[in-house]
């Protein structure tokens, strides 16, 4: 069967030229997106996505109609699903974005929606068997500003890192910020474990606002895990016992080693079973 998307409250066939060359999201990045999961047509962890999007998009500019709601938004994802045959386990990419226009021209606030979906294994239920190997990206720096906890369309650094990753053999790479510190990966927010400290960079130092990131720390909280959202040096990182990332789609997965040093997972893994297993039910 040939999978559609949803563009604007209709729904095409995937693969259909739909969006102008000039598109601001195309030229410039305009726009925001999130990546979700879903279970039996129904989004995990909807309400941090939504509140994460809709606050990315007041500071954007964007101005929504009022049909614009995150129950209209959850709709259009389950029909979606439904239509595709994704009812059970999938990934969906909510994409809003600005219209076409150059960098001065007067701009719309009204956002344009486009949403996507594809089948998810069951093996995304478990944590995974084989610890990742991970790497320090040292050739872009991410920006501690108001747009950093957001997912904006402009991808071209955790792209650059992506590649980084690739080309020497990585599962992921570590992205710092402008002052040197931990920030995130290329498609995750990153923990550790000093200890029994749970240990996470906070939001000032420019990570995504994760909404996987929330709903460990919000849990961790009720546990009575200790919990330190801080700044994170490439040192202390370094010196963790363990260490793992974080995002909608995979929920916790472990990390083997980073540079020369190797770490144990006995902690995420109960950490995996303790609030993503429920989750993921």
């Amino acid at each position: 069967m040939s999978q559609l998307l949803f563009l604007d409250n209709q729904f095409h066939r995937a693969g259909q030229p739909l969006i102008s060359v000039d598109n601001r999201s195309f030229r410039y990045g305009d726009g925001l997106f999130e990546t979700l999961r879903c279970k039996t047509e129904n989004i995990q962890l909807a309400d941090f996505h939504f509140d994460r999007l809709f606050s990315g998009m007041q500071l954007l500019g964007f101005e929504p109609p009022s049909f614009f709601t995150r129950n209209y938004l959850a709709e259009k994802v389950q029909q979606l699903l439904h239509r595709n045959g994704h009812s059970q386990l999938a990934r969906v990419r909510l994409t809003v974005f600005r219209g076409d226009g150059g960098p001065f021209d007067a701009v719309s606030g009204y956002p344009h929606l486009l949403i996507q979906s594809w089948a998810l294994s069951a093996g995304t239920k478990k944590i995974n068997e084989n610890g990742l190997v991970l790497g320090i990206h040292q050739l872009t720096k991410k920006p501690i500003d108001q747009l950093a906890n957001c997912k904006t369309n402009n991808y071209l650094s955790p792209l650059m890192a992506a590649r980084a990753a690739k080309k020497n053999h990585w599962n992921d790479a570590v992205i710092l910020n402008t002052a040197d510190r931990v920030c995130e990966t290329t498609i995750a927010n990153i923990f550790l474990f000093n200890n029994d400290l749970l240990i996470t960079p906070a939001l000032t130092e420019a990570p995504v606002a994760g909404t996987m990131r929330r709903h460990i720390l919000q849990q961790a909280r009720h546990l009575q895990i200790p919990i330190e959202e801080r700044a994170v040096t490439v040192a202390e990182l370094l010196e963790a016992e363990e260490v793992f990332i974080s995002n909608a789609i995979q929920g916790i997965r472990w990390v083997a080693s980073l540079e020369n040093k190797n770490f144990v997972h006995s902690k995420t893994s109960a950490l995996f079973q303790q609030l993503i297993t429920p989750l993921w039910q």
